[in-house]
């Protein structure tokens, strides 16, 4: 499974090494860094990550220390992602860029500096402009190990405003969240709402969310909140109260999350934008429930972790959300079907208010956040988010439903007519038709099932009939396909891909993972983290999504800004290594049981000197700040 990708990129001759990226799963032990994590319900939850890095962006170059492009005053990208980038290197993944380091030691400083270049290349950073969203996404394609983690990025777009208790859901949920506020200037009053524009915008990195009644609380690294110069600051954190507020912008209504520095207080400050990363997952579905399989944990490689939840109907069908915090799945509920979300965290569903329908449907989402449900010869649109939907006819009963994200179309398989009608996102305009190749080239028998592979920009096709899988692509009035084959592809079920191209099949009551090797056979992945768990009929896998648009976010307006004001600080307390505030005995006892080297793919929270080791220097440090942080 290792895939290796070397960047010869070099910001300056013997500034950093390449960057080495390797998709391996490492199965070093990690410590368990969110210490707050529930989700009773919207406005009671509680979140917190400690031990993220908190990367300065502005580096000023001298004759002997490198510095970025213009001080790096447009770099709150590269260091909101390096943030994350270098936490999951520290947990179980040492192979990933900026691989493991302690990064308030200063002889880091210099390969920080490189490595915020090198990524800030990657995602063709202006030193006057900052970073656009297709630039975050093409750098994280290329550092991230796709076989094992996704990211979803999200932008105001459309009747979509991201919320920030969405974002802190997510987090509570197991994702790693970078975000970014956009600045907004007044520009006069529709009514009572002001008509807001936006400027420029500024990425941080959440460790703290709090919900509250009347205002929710966040902490996060920013990377940008000291001044230029030749060395890492201390780590801290800075504190917004949140508050919703109704609004003009983009042209429409909304209600958007303002980040306040004193609560109450509106300010230009409004959440726009946002993308977590988190480990791999699937889902299933036997009749009478849901199974989440996973996330695969950031410093255990297996999906030991699963989430049952009890359906309220049986079940014909599940899809996983946008934010994957939630599962939709279709139910039967006497002679119709009814359309339901699962909430993750609470492990409730409750129906969608949409119309029930007579024929049993199969549903899919398409990238912009719309769920698509195939009823017989209907195709249904919906927003989850605004609750509304319409329906069009289709030009034959369907039997299988995708979404081809790279060309932003709605794809269905009618078996009967061995034709696919590929439909625009907002189905909006007829279909384009395309027949199928003969059944000698491309058998595909009753209930096919269909997925799109991202890697491949490809369509994978299978069904209970047909004892192997097809990929399918339409090139210039032809069909390519191609077969995979193999012992255990009886009677298959389920197909679906991921990022890394891998092909995920459920047969036999199993989920087989194949993947493709360098001179082009295509194996079973037998140390699979997902082999040997039972599934239903049928078994997903997450991929990375957005609803990036480069027509609406590329444009000046999204350019990246330096912060001209900040919400208070709090400096992390060195020595409060159980987080209560406070250093103690219970401190000590920890740098004690730690004594000695530390392990080779993490750093110790305890070696305060940073000398890779236990010691004296660090029991004197410890001792030196006892009592309440200050």
């Amino acid at each position: 499974m290792n895939r290796t990708i070397q960047l010869a990129l070099r910001a300056r001759e013997g500034l950093v090494p390449a960057l080495v990226l390797a998709a391996v799963a490492s199965s070093s032990p990690a410590r368990a860094d969110v210490i707050r994590q529930s989700w009773p319900d919207a406005d009671s939850y509680t979140y917190r990550i400690v031990h993220m890095p908190d990367l300065d962006q502005r580096r000023l170059e001298t004759e002997t220390v490198p510095g970025l492009p213009s001080t790096g005053r447009m770099y709150c990208v590269p260091a909101s992602t390096m943030n994350v980038l270098a936490y999951i290197a520290t947990h179980g993944f040492p192979e990933v860029p900026p691989e493991p380091h302690n990064w308030l030691d200063p002889v880091y400083y210099d390969l920080a500096t490189g490595n915020l270049f090198l990524i800030g290349g990657l995602m063709s950073t202006s030193p006057t402009g900052g970073t656009g969203l297709g630039g975050l996404h093409n750098a994280l394609d290329i550092l991230l190990p796709l076989e094992t983690f996704t990211y979803s990025t999200y932008a105001t777009a459309g009747g979509y405003t991201p919320q920030f208790r969405s974002l802190a859901e997510s987090a509570v949920n197991g994702g790693l969240v970078l975000f970014t506020h956009g600045w907004y200037s007044e520009d006069g009053m529709q009514g009572d709402d002001p008509i807001i524009s936006r400027g420029g915008g500024h990425a941080l990195t959440l460790t703290q969310a709090y919900g509250g009644l009347f205002n929710d609380q966040v902490y996060v690294r920013d990377p940008a909140d000291d001044p230029p110069n030749t060395s890492q600051s201390a780590y801290s954190e800075r504190i917004y109260a949140v508050q919703n507020r109704t609004v003009v912008a983009h042209g429409e209504t909304r209600v958007m999350s303002n980040f306040q520095v004193t609560p109450g207080e509106w300010t230009g400050r409004y959440l726009d934008t946002y993308t977590v990363i988190r480990p791999k997952a699937g889902f299933s579905f036997t009749d009478w429930g849901i199974v989440h399989l996973g996330p695969i944990d950031l410093w255990d490689t297996s999906p030991d972790s699963q989430i049952d939840i009890d359906a309220i109907a049986q079940v014909i069908d599940v899809a996983i959300g946008p934010d994957q915090n939630y599962l939709y799945y279709v139910g039967r509920v006497g002679a119709s079907y009814q359309l339901y979300r699962a909430n993750l965290l609470t492990r409730e569903s409750t129906a969608l208010a949409v119309a029930p329908v007579p024929t049993e449907p199969r549903i899919t989402f398409g990238r912009r956040r719309t769920l698509y449900q195939l009823a017989g010869d209907q195709l249904f649109f919906i927003n989850p988010d605004r609750m509304s939907w319409y329906a069009v006819p289709l030009p034959a009963t369907g039997e299988a439903i995708g979404y081809d994200d790279a060309a932003d179309e709605v794809v269905v398989l009618d078996a009967g007519s061995r034709s696919i009608f590929t439909y625009p996102h907002h189905l909006d305009a007829d279909a384009e038709v395309l027949v199928l190749p003969s059944a000698g080239v491309l058998p595909l028998g009753d209930a096919p099932v269909l997925a799109w592979d991202p890697f491949r920009d490809a369509w994978w096709v299978t069904s209970e009939a047909v004892d192997d899988v097809f990929r399918i692509k339409h090139l210039e009035g032809t069909w390519d396909v191609f077969k995979i084959s193999h012992d255990v592809l009886v009677q298959p079920t389920s197909v679906d891909v991921d990022d890394a191209g891998h092909v995920f099949v459920v047969a036999q009551g199993g989920l087989h993972e194949f993947m493709e090797e360098p001179g082009g056979d295509w194996v079973l992945v037998e140390d699979s983290p997902f082999a040997g768990i039972p599934v239903g009929r049928k078994a997903g896998i997450t991929k990375s999504r957005t609803n990036y648009d480069p027509e609406l976010h590329d444009g000046p307006q999204w350019n990246n800004v330096l912060p001209t004001d900040f919400g208070p600080v709090v400096l992390d307390c060195r020595g409060d290594f159980d987080r209560d505030g406070s250093v103690g005995f219970s401190d000590l006892l920890q740098l004690l049981a730690r004594w000695g080297p530390c392990p080779r793919d993490h750093y110790c929270d305890e070696d305060l000197s940073f000398n890779g080791a236990v010691d004296f220097s660090d029991l004197l440090a410890v001792l030196s700040a006892w009592g309440e942080c200050r």
